[in-house]
């Protein structure tokens, strides 16, 4: 039981760290591209680095 309520805790901890991430990757890539483009490749990037993150809490969890 302990051992899933680390994983349970490093899985939370590893999320919360891809938010900054994932925002401050979505921000650059508006800055970096002009026009109306840039806002749907900032979601994309937003979006790929969320799956990410999905991806590597279920590594913990498993």
């Amino acid at each position: 039981m302990k051992t899933s309520r680390i994983s349970s805790r490093a899985a939370h901890i590893a999320t919360a760290l891809m938010i900054p991430v994932a925002i401050v990757a979505a921000s650059s890539a508006v800055a970096w591209l002009p026009g109306p483009r840039a806002l749907s490749f900032a979601v994309l990037i937003g979006l790929f680095l969320v799956l990410l993150a999905t991806r590597a809490v279920q590594d913990l969890l498993h």
